[in-house]
């Protein structure tokens, strides 16, 4: 089937022919195609360069679904659980490959012992939102930089504040959780012990920065 034309350029007059209306000049009709306008601007930039409009680009197409979600979970330089790795463990996080020989996304397996971790630890972090991952085709987890530094801030935590960053990913804008930490700091710390633990906390930037700054012998 031949592909019916609705432009025609004209040279003398300067101007193009839009089905059997002629337009003078080389500006867009509104009523063209995104095709029909780039070829319109094509002319305009050869036989009219000075008063052409600027070139119209093709929509850059949108990331899949899957890049999307490897940047997302790679991003963890930015996340408060990265200030409170040691340079080891950085180290460890970046070059996983030269811990295990393996490079990201990694098995369930491979992060546990990237992180020196147990597979069923692991997958109960996971399970409970606190770890991210992403699911292959068959149903496998894949985890990326992001789960590896989670798991070893959390290896070094105690359950209290696990149980309320857990508490967290279900609903990031209660403060109950955090209310509930902070009663049993006050309980079991005299007040101004308490206030001199929170002294320390400077500028948490949300809930989670503020539960992962309190001195671990104040939970």
């Amino acid at each position: 089937m031949a592909r019916v034309t609705r432009i025609k350029l004209s040279k003398d007059p300067l101007g193009y022919w839009f089905e059997d209306e002629f337009i003078e000049g080389l500006a867009p009709d509104e009523r063209l195609t995104a095709p029909e306008r780039r070829r319109v601007i094509s002319w305009a930039n050869t036989f009219d360069p000075e008063n052409a409009p600027p070139r119209e680009l093709p929509p850059t197409p949108p990331k899949s679904k899957l890049r999307e979600q490897e940047a997302a979970l790679g991003d963890f330089r930015l996340h408060p659980f990265w200030k409170l790795l040691t340079d080891d463990q950085r180290e460890v996080v970046n070059h996983p490959e030269q811990t295990i020989g393996e490079s990201y996304p990694l098995s369930i397996g491979k992060l546990a012992d990237l992180t020196d971790t147990s597979v069923q630890q692991v997958r109960h972090w996971n399970d409970s939102g606190l770890i991210p991952a992403r699911r292959t085709k068959g149903g496998h987890r894949e985890f990326f930089g992001a789960s590896a530094a989670k798991v070893l801030v959390l290896s070094g935590l105690d359950s209290k504040k696990i149980s309320v960053l857990r508490e967290f990913q279900k609903d990031k804008d209660s403060l109950t959780p955090l209310l509930v930490l902070l009663a049993e700091m006050i309980a079991e710390n005299t007040p101004s012990h308490t206030g001199a633990l929170l002294s320390n906390i400077e500028a948490p930037g949300d809930g989670v920065d503020f539960v992962l700054r309190i001195p671990s012998n104040a939970a």
